[in-house]
């Protein structure tokens, strides 16, 4: 373990929104300026999930220049379609901006399942509204069964695109696909990739 990084080479990172949370880091990036992005998921049996995403110096400090001084948010649901939200992958843009792949529920014509869904935020922590035209891109596939799609890596491209792995199960046939999505730089489905930025 590497002594100069938090004086033991272990950082632990919680939220604090409930005193008896569970947190779990589920993906980090090194930014272009040498801080890490840590992002991750709380709960607690009076807290519904709830991710996180910190902000680290190279000698493990909680970087206060990101969030409001804090060197962490804690994102509200990114759309009023959402209902909960588990980010699962990150990654960093060279201007800072923090790109997240997550699992989100949406609710659609009455009926709830799983999507994957995209968020951006600036290299301070607040949402990108510029991406996708408010921060947010949600994919459905809903390839049958329970429609559940479940979120699981994120790569950048040079050229700005975003390509976010996911998978998703068929039960009836007892299959697991595994589902493409890729969106432009600025956040919109890549018309050019698949079937409207899906495959």
């Amino acid at each position: 373990l590497d002594g100069s990084f938090d004086s033991d080479g272990c950082r632990t990172l919680r939220s604090f929104l409930d005193p008896k949370e569970s947190c779990r880091a589920t993906d980090a990036a090194i930014a272009p300026d040498d801080t890490i992005i840590v992002i991750g998921n709380c709960s607690a049996d009076t807290l519904p999930e709830r991710p996180f995403i910190a902000r680290l110096t190279l000698s493990g400090g909680l970087d206060l220049g990101f969030g409001a001084g804090v060197g962490m948010v804690t994102p509200a649901l990114p759309v009023a379609s959402a209902y909960a939200q588990h980010f699962d992958a990150v990654t960093v843009r060279p201007d800072g901006r923090i790109a997240v792949l997550g699992t989100f529920e949406m609710a659609s014509n009455g009926v709830y399942d799983l999507e994957l869904g995209l968020v951006q935020f600036d290299n301070g922590g607040s949402s990108d509204t510029s991406f996708s035209d408010d921060g947010f891109q949600s994919f459905a596939f809903d390839l049958g069964g329970d429609n559940h799609d479940r979120a699981r890596d994120l790569a950048l491209h040079a050229d700005g695109r975003l390509l976010a792995l996911g998978e998703t199960k068929l039960l009836a046939s007892r299959q697991t696909l595994a589902l493409l999505a890729q969106v432009d730089a600025d956040g919109h489905p890549d018309s050019g990739f698949g079937a409207n930025g899906k495959r």
